[in-house]
């Protein structure tokens, strides 16, 4: 199995793909349902790079490692981090991880989420655009 890293600052961290870092992401055993909702909601932040979600996962990845939750923080939170970067990174981490069937499916349904999503704010946009032609 391949070693997958994740580089916070200048260090180079290992992300741990035992069942403590599922655990502590809330994914649990004989939980189908909790435990594709879990990855659901996991899988859009990531894909929205929300930083909270992505503290969270490297607390838990890297709890193994010589790291604070403290320096985790302030890397996403203040630091020049590559949030973009981090996210895919983070993506790949469950795509390849014990997890990566279940991961298939959701990540699956949140692209056509994210889809749906940029197609009704398009319309969105449009339908302001032509208000504010109208009144002119």
């Amino acid at each position: 199995m391949t070693k997958q890293t994740v580089k916070i600052g200048k260090n180079v961290y290992t992300l741990n793909k035992g069942i403590g870092t599922f655990k502590a992401l809330g994914l649990m055993p004989n939980q189908i349902e909790e435990n594709i909702e879990g990855l659901g909601n996991i899988v859009l932040s990531l894909q929205t790079g929300e930083p909270f979600t992505i503290v969270e996962i490297l607390k838990a990845a890297l709890s193994t490692e010589d790291i604070t939750d403290e320096d985790i923080e302030n890397y996403v939170f203040e630091a020049d981090a590559d949030i973009e970067k981090l996210s895919e990174d983070l993506l790949s981490f469950f795509k390849n991880s014990a997890f990566k069937k279940t991961f298939n499916i959701v990540n699956e349904q949140a692209d056509k989420m994210m889809k749906s999503m940029d197609d009704v704010m398009e319309n969105v946009m449009s339908e302001i655009q032509n208000l504010n032609t109208d009144e002119s």
